[in-house]
């Protein structure tokens, strides 16, 4: 299951525009006690007495990637193989490498994002917890799981959910750090990642710790991280409930003031309860009655055509017509900003959009902006950026970027 976790500090403008905020505390069934692994439940008493075991630090051990060949656990093997790459030399190293052994390697291909979660907390376990230091070590292969792996982990040593509070707000403090807004947006969503698995799978309140957080842009790039993770687990292999009769559960009752991600994110366990019909997932996302939802549910149907089509731009623009009229527009705009998050770039989220109808072409290079803004500070840089790849579309790519 691929998908990019987005960063959406300049883009918020636009995909808010149209929502009025109003706070209503309710949570569906749904999100109540469910769990990954066999034992445990919700957190009691203000302990937290389920985490994933997967939320310990990485050790190094002496598997390499060789040995992964013949384990009768290859994803296992190479998360541990890789892992032990980063360690030894660096995040950097240990993610080119898994670029380069995705083009000859279906399972390292089929696991990256799995994998780089791994990289990411080999690096946090050899930079002895420096988060900041940490960050600096890592890119954005494989759908940025190198930042949610490394955070992850940097929940560890909280034994409480006072402690766990505490600590995500000091965390990702940008204040001392030469961040650009795409690593401060990944060390946030990452916090959602691993509140989820620090609680046990518990969607409640994981989403509660995220309020904690000082602005609403923090609060809702942890909330993407716990909706990623609620409804595509990075370290089990069970699939969160899916009920055919409520398809978007549970966003459709969740508190409004966490409902963007979870109709961001929510196409994730679509694709997986609809068996990748595209057409059941249309009908899904149309069958939201605010139309406001229902534009944000396209976009992250967007967000999934790209992800589970790869450099294949033509097969994303076949599954964006599936949405047909307007909201055909939305699943673009979400494409292409999956396409550029991914590469931290906008030139291969550019050719897609060339491979548009014309009437589509200025969504996407709107959605192309919103990327480019995350990336850099730069006005000027972002500009001439906006200039060369969107050529006459400029104006909707700054739009997107919030300089027009």
């Amino acid at each position: 299951m691929r998908g990019t976790k987005w960063q959406d500090r300049s883009a918020r403008p636009v995909l808010l525009a149209a929502l009025v905020v109003v706070p209503v505390l309710a949570l569906a069934a749904f999100a109540v006690g469910r769990v990954a692994s066999s034992e445990g439940g919700q957190p009691t008493s203000g302990d937290l007495l389920n985490p994933h075991p997967a939320a310990g630090p990485f050790a190094a051990d002496e598997t390499t990637l060789e040995d992964c060949a013949a384990n009768d656990e290859p994803r296992r093997c190479l998360e541990q193989a890789f892992g032990n790459v980063a360690y030894r030399t660096s995040g950097k190293r240990a993610l080119a490498l898994v670029a380069e052994r995705q083009q000859t390697d279906a399972e390292v291909d089929a696991g990256c994002h799995r994998i780089v979660h791994a990289v990411g907390a080999a690096v946090l376990a050899r930079e002895e917890g420096d988060t900041g230091a940490a960050l600096v070590d890592g890119d954005s292969t494989c759908w940025s799981g190198f930042y949610h792996g490394l955070l992850e982990r940097a929940l560890a040593p909280a034994r409480s959910t006072a402690e766990l509070g505490t600590l995500i707000t000091t965390l990702c403090d940008p204040s001392e750090q030469n961040w650009p807004p795409f690593t401060h947006y990944q060390c946030l969503h990452g916090i959602g990642h691993g509140l989820m698995l620090r609680t046990g799978y518990a969607l409640d309140a994981s989403l509660d710790l995220c309020t904690r957080l000082s602005d609403d842009w923090s609060r809702q790039s942890c909330d993407g991280g716990v909706f990623m993770e609620s409804f595509s687990p990075s370290l089990t292999d069970e699939p969160p409930p899916f009920d055919a009769n409520d398809p978007l559960a549970p966003c459709p009752t969740v508190s409004r003031n966490h409902k963007l991600y979870c109709y961001l994110q929510v196409a994730d366990n679509l694709v997986r309860g609809t068996n990748y019909d595209w057409a059941r997932m249309a009908s899904a996302c149309r069958g939201e009655r605010a139309a406001s939802w229902r534009a944000i549910c396209f976009q992250g149907y967007g967000r999934q055509a790209s992800g589970s089509n790869y450099g294949r731009p033509l097969e994303v623009a076949r599954l964006c017509a599936i949405a047909d009229g307007r909201a055909e527009s939305e699943c673009v705009y979400g494409a292409a900003r999956d396409i550029a998050s991914n590469a931290a770039s906008g030139r291969p989220a550019a050719a897609f959009c060339g491979r548009l109808v014309n009437v589509l072409v200025g969504r996407c290079f709107e959605g192309v902006g919103t990327i480019l803004a995350s990336l850099g500070t730069d006005s000027t840089a972002i500009r001439n950026e906006c200039a060369t790849l969107a050529g006459a579309h400029r104006a909707s790519c700054l739009r997107g970027a919030g300089l027009a």
